[in-house]
């Protein structure tokens, strides 16, 4: 049995399975339909995420369908106060009645499948460089969370291919690495409109830390935002 501090590196599908109290089957099933990252090993085995594993046995406390990356995006910049015109009216109207009765843990379940996210090591030499390229988010962003200030850790969104990060920075990918960087598949709303990140997206991504207290100051923002919303269209 791995304790659940464990987290660098990688699990096999049956030390996942034992963390995530499901079959050795269903965790491989969550590796080859990309839910988990995972990598093969030798004969073919997978090897999963370390990380993932634990970020998604987390998130698998709250309840309901995924949503699409649009309408996952489309409700955390809802909360932060920003127009979604993207989206037709009745899908509007639908997802206005979802945030009236969503939880923040069940809204970080759905709005799961909106990014992809690697994890590089990454010299600090390059620290202010890289933060320039990126759209700061989480404990990196400039919301106040309650939170000190980490110095050593950068977390952001690109708007380009990792590959161009990877070889401008040279960036290994690590699953302990100190630079978490994001995809927002492409969505038009990043490329187009933003240098600074929604406090619902800064919040939800600072949510599914690994760290209680990061994950809980970030559930506590969204909870925040999802009651001032609720006061505002009653």
């Amino acid at each position: 049995m791995i304790k659940d501090t464990t987290i660098s590196g990688y699990y096999t599908t049956t030390q996942a399975a034992s963390i995530l109290c499901i079959s050795s089957h269903e965790a491989a099933r969550l590796a080859r339909d990309g839910r988990i990252k995972a990598i093969k090993a030798v004969g073919d085995a997978l090897l999963l995420d370390a990380i993932d594993v634990q970020q998604y046995k987390n998130l698998h406390q709250g309840k309901g369908r995924p949503l699409s990356p649009d309408i996952a995006w489309a409700a955390l910049l809802i909360l932060s106060g920003f127009d979604v015109e993207w989206l037709s009216y009745p899908q509007l109207r639908r997802l206005k009645l979802k945030l009236k009765t969503t939880s923040a843990l069940d809204l970080l379940w759905q709005a799961r499948n909106r990014l992809q996210t690697k994890r590089y090591r990454a010299s600090e030499s390059f620290f202010n460089e890289l933060r320039n390229e990126l759209i700061l988010t989480g404990r990196s962003s400039l919301f106040e969370f309650s939170l000190v200030e980490q110095k050593h850790v950068l977390e952001g969104y690109t708007t380009v291919n990792f590959e161009i990060l990877e070889k401008k920075y040279h960036l290994v990918e690590d699953t302990n690495g100190n630079a978490i960087i994001h995809s927002a598949h492409g969505h038009v709303w990043f490329i187009n409109k933003t240098e600074t990140i929604p406090i619902a997206v800064a919040a939800a991504d600072l949510a599914v830390s690994l760290d209680t207290r990061e994950k809980q100051a970030g559930l506590a923002v969204l909870e925040r935002l999802l009651d001032e919303y609720r006061k505002n269209q009653s």
